[in-house]
Order: C-alpha cells, then structure tokens, then sequence
C-alpha cells in the first residue's frame, strides 16, 4: 500500500495500517491473496482516483476498476 501528497512520492504502509485507515480494503487484499494484481490510476496531479485489479485465468483476463471514496458516482 502506498500514500502520498499531489507532486511527492508515494510512501509505503503496511497492510495492518491500510485497513486501519481504510477498512474498505478487506474484500480487495481477499482478491490479492487469491491472485489478483493490483495497481493505481492517479490524476494529473498525482492524485490516487482509482484502484485497478487484474488477474488471468487460463484463455481471459477478468479485470475490476474501483474508484475512491471521493470520487462522484454516475447517476443510474
């Protein structure tokens, strides 16, 4: 787990601290332990805007896109 401010580089937290500050994260780290990547979509500002999970299973790629708290969702 990384966090950093716009313009810094991204230090590093442990898993413990990761779900202390974001319990939301239980259901994503479950995924990482059954094989799932997982990487960062930032702004221009170096703003974290969205996770990106990602694994492949024989013959296709299944991949999940989650966005952050802040971020307003699409009306239905």
């Amino acid at each position: 787990m990384t966090t950093a401010s716009a313009g810094e580089r991204p230090a590093l937290i442990t898993e413990a601290e990761a779900l202390r500050r974001y319990p939301e994260l239980a259901g994503l780290l479950a995924l990482r332990r059954a094989g799932w990547s997982w990487t960062t979509d930032r702004d221009e500002d170096g703003e974290l805007t969205a996770l990106v999970g990602f694994r492949r299973p024989r013959g296709h790629l299944d991949a999940l896109y989650v966005t952050t708290r802040d971020r307003p969702q699409p009306s239905a």
